[in-house]
């Protein structure tokens, strides 16, 4: 009886063994295939960018990665968006503010021609003086409506660029370069564009090509650096074509 109970204890004994061994087979197996479909930030920045390649490259199948660099960021990516937009939007007022003056200072002009000079004044003269008197006070009008528009896109544009970093790890800046097919498909271009990931590579924004980004800070750095309204607005008009 006891070598019986010996010999059934000794059975369990190599089952458990048996159990374990199988156990940590599986939990090395596990391990493996964990290891092996963990992939690095740079391979997860690379599939985000591919699939946002694809609806912008004129030939998909052709693209090649050549390098990825990953960076942390620290910037607050919704103010570098508004940047750009309140960029747009002052653009778009300096323009009409500079039509304004253009047309208000051609209708002065015009105006002073035919302004009464105490000599024979026809009604020929009377009715274009008025006309353009009524020009005149039309673009000022004009002008002094857009004056507080102008002001405000101004504040707000300092305000948001001198708001630009921040102490919290906000998602990753991506330097791709790659090559892919012209659009006739006849030679291989490079490209080198910077792409901004969230921070769990779940999402990547539309690239820019690395140039423009690097121009687009030095442009706001200028922003926060400029002293006065005016000098802000002629950083605007320049950088308007080539970076908006």
């Amino acid at each position: 009886s006891t070598l019986m109970r010996s010999s059934a204890a000794s059975d369990v004994y190599k089952r458990q063994v048996t159990i374990m061994k199988k156990l940590q087979l599986l939990f090395c197996a596990v391990a493996l295939i964990m290891i092996s479909c963990t992939l690095s930030n740079e391979e997860k920045a690379e599939k985000l960018i591919q699939e946002s390649l694809k609806g912008t490259l004129y030939h998909p199948e052709s693209y090649k990665s050549i390098s990825t660099q990953v960076d942390s960021a620290f910037i607050n990516f919704e103010n570098l968006a508004k940047v750009g937009e309140l960029c747009e939007e002052l653009g778009d007022l300096l323009d009409k503010e500079s039509e304004y003056q253009r047309e208000y200072r051609s209708a002065e002009s015009s105006k002073s021609i035919y302004a009464p000079n105490g000599w024979y004044y026809d009604e020929h003269s009377r009715v274009k003086y008025n006309q353009y008197k009524q020009e005149c006070e039309e673009y000022k009008t004009k002008l002094e409506k857009i004056a507080p528009k102008i002001a405000t896109a101004i504040s707000e544009l300092r305000e948001v660029s001198q708001n630009l970093y921040s102490d919290k790890f906000t998602g990753w800046i991506v330097s791709h370069r790659f090559t892919s097919k012209n659009g006739a498909n006849t030679m291989t271009i490079p490209g080198d564009m910077i792409f901004v990931c969230d921070t769990e590579f779940t999402r990547c924004g539309n690239g820019m090509d690395s140039d423009t980004f690097e121009k687009l800070f030095k442009f706001i750095k200028k922003i926060s650096e400029a002293e006065s309204d005016e000098e802000l607005k002629e950083e605007i008009m320049e950088s308007k074509y080539s970076l908006f």
